[in-house]
């Protein structure tokens, strides 16, 4: 008879799991990889670049104690690993195509240049009460070249992040042995949010379930039809029931 996963079980586990440094490697390495498909020509030149960046953008939150699982949920987020990646390498490409990048033979000349790259910040105008004005211009737009010739544009770091997670979770899905979960979820900030099995199964085991559409884990039971009526059904019985008291066609 197999033995039963308690959260203290699976907690006593994680001396067993994939550490935390050889995690770091995997993840970096399977970012590099992303990078390479997604933007070939910035990786060809940037190679060491990146490499670094890499090294500085993979990040463990420390909050999310697995011993506090289970009591009042007070255990921090819910994933357990994270990258800055898509925030950094946005800003820096465009960075790099309004500072660096040489102005073509096209009859723009250098105060038509300026003019156009000052359009392309943000307008950072103070208020009455001290905050900046909200008032942006139109997002800046870079262009990458994938490894096969794809051009695409991309103007927000979550446009980044949404290219880069599902090929974090084909590389997760196609290699089980680094114990992670093939759901990757990118954040509206950028910030691209991975969770291992391990910590995945502890908060299983405690009652939570991930929902679909963030990056949150909620207690209670998966149900269906959510959002209908802004309510939740655990069945369909209780679905049809509703109907039917409420005389709805």
């Amino acid at each position: 008879m197999p033995e039963r996963v308690t959260i203290a079980t699976a907690a006593a586990n994680t001396n067993h799991e994939t550490p935390c440094r050889e995690r770091h490697v995997i993840i970096s390495r399977s970012l590099e990889k992303a990078i390479y498909q997604l933007n070939h020509p910035y990786y060809i030149s940037h190679k060491d670049r990146l490499r670094y960046v890499l090294s500085k953008c993979v990040s463990f939150p420390k909050n999310n104690n697995n011993n506090n699982i289970g009591k009042g949920n007070k255990n921090g987020k819910p994933h357990d690993v994270e990258t800055r990646i898509a925030i950094t390498l946005y800003h820096q490409w465009k960075r790099d195509a309004i500072v660096g990048k040489k102005i073509e033979s096209n009859g723009i000349n250098n105060s038509q240049q300026i003019a156009s790259n000052k359009k392309a910040k943000t307008l950072d105008i103070s208020t009455e009460d001290g905050c900046a004005s909200t008032e942006k211009s139109p997002p800046f737009v870079v262009t990458i070249t994938s490894d096969i010739g794809f051009i695409r544009e991309v103007s927000s770091p979550q446009q980044l992040a949404n290219l880069i997670s599902p090929l974090l979770e084909e590389d997760f899905r196609n290699n089980p042995q680094w114990n992670m979960i093939p759901d990757v979820r990118p954040q509206v900030s950028g910030i691209v949010s991975m969770i291992s099995s391990n910590r995945s199964q502890m908060m299983r085991l405690a009652g939570s379930l991930p929902c679909p559409e963030c990056i949150q884990w909620c207690k209670g039971e998966k149900v269906r039809n959510i959002g209908v009526y802004g309510m939740q059904f655990k069945s369909k019985e209780a679905f049809v029931l509703y109907e039917l008291q409420h005389n709805v066609e």
